[in-house]
């Protein structure tokens, strides 16, 4: 399970400045699946990406990145023998600072109740959130148009998995974002818990 829209939004309380790492491409065997995601502050990491030296190394440069308000990166790592990891695939990852979800989940087209997609442009710190019927951010190109559309259809047929298409020449990147509405109930001895 990745982080949820409401993860993220939450995370906005937390003091100091974080990343998110997130799992946008993968080749071969990867600890964690496209999408998956984590976010590193100064002390704590919240999410995983898989854990072993994959993790380790991302909160490591994580780590690096937070005092650049306008991080961004992308990196790939081959997951062999040199890593320490044994899966043998391949993972490429992004490193978005915190005040680049702020701008979108701050925005006032965004509410907390609806569904998401987020799309992302390989090589560009950009986002853009897209419900139903609005949308945040922008891509900072002309693939804002495709994305939204692309994104929309993506939602109308449910879409739970993030996904990588390339467009001339360019990766763009589609995740699912949905509010935790996850609630367990827990029965035994005679009471009830929520």
């Amino acid at each position: 399970m990745s982080l949820t829209l409401t993860d993220l939004n939450d995370a906005l309380n937390l003091d100091g400045p974080w990343l998110r790492v997130t799992i946008v491409r993968t080749r071969g065997s990867t600890p964690r699946e496209l999408g998956a995601s984590m976010i590193v502050t100064p002390q704590r990491i919240l999410g995983t990406i898989g854990g072993g030296a994959l993790e380790h190394r991302a909160t490591q440069a994580a780590r690096g990145l937070l005092s650049h308000p306008d991080a961004y990166d992308e990196s790939q790592f081959a997951l062999g023998a040199r890593l320490g990891q044994c899966c043998g695939g391949q993972a490429t990852l992004w490193f978005e600072h915190r005040d680049a979800w702020e701008k979108l989940l701050r925005n006032p087209a965004f509410s907390i109740t609806d569904n998401w997609l987020a799309v992302g442009r390989a090589g560009q710190p950009d986002r853009m959130l897209v419900s139903d019927g609005q949308s945040a951010g922008t891509l900072g190109s002309a693939f804002d148009g495709y994305a939204q559309a692309r994104a929309r259809a993506a939602l109308r047929s449910h879409a739970t998995v993030a996904f990588w298409e390339e467009l001339a020449g360019e990766g763009l990147f589609f995740e699912p974002l949905a509010p935790d509405d996850f609630e367990i109930w827990l029965f035994g001895a005679g009471h009830v818990a929520l």
